[in-house]
């Protein structure tokens, strides 16, 4: 339920832009500072998700503060940056999930080079699921799907990215009789 946190940035984006963007906008940016400086006072790191959560709402903040920006494409450059930042992790071989997972697994498994392998797919099906938002977002701005059809379609693919990231390590685990 650790990871929840990371995204609550993004939760509550989507909660509070019914009300005002720039409100949730500004909202998103202070839960997203506040996730990450705890983070860190409590264990002197910083998570990939954290830092990323702060660059992008604080970025797209002062976008739509210097500029006039589509609610529709304010989402679109949300999705596409929890994309890339994802997609990052994976690239350095430092899955965002890797912290969460740690609170959650006996740390004798750290090391195993399965327990990467868990994140880094898991990792994957995150980036997949941001994939398909951000193309549903761009679909709905070009006007190729309609706005309630491009949400729909992220909310799936979000909730796909959630069952499996709950149930993919218990089927690694039952696999390779891992204790978790």
């Amino acid at each position: 339920m650790q990871m929840l946190l990371g995204f609550s940035p993004i939760l509550l984006f989507v909660i509070v832009s019914n009300v005002s963007i720039s409100l949730a906008l500004w909202m998103s940016f202070a839960a997203a500072f506040a996730v990450g400086i705890r983070t860190f006072l409590q264990k002197r790191e910083i998570r990939i998700l954290d830092a990323g959560n702060v660059m992008l709402f604080g970025g797209v903040t002062i976008l739509t503060a210097v500029a006039q920006v589509k609610p529709e494409a304010i989402m679109l450059i949300i999705h596409a940056g929890l994309m890339l930042v994802v997609l990052y992790s994976l690239a350095v071989k430092r899955p965002f999930t890797l912290p969460y997972a740690k609170e959650q697994t006996p740390e004798p498994i750290w090391t195993l080079p399965i327990f990467l392998q868990v994140n880094m797919t898991i990792s994957s099906a995150w980036s997949a699921a941001f994939g398909v938002m951000t193309a549903a977002d761009l679909a709905a701005l070009l006007g190729f799907l309609s706005l309630p059809l491009a949400i729909a379609i992220g909310l799936l693919a979000l909730i796909g990215a959630i069952v499996f990231s709950v149930r993919y390590p218990s089927v690694v685990r039952k696999r390779f009789g891992l204790p978790g």
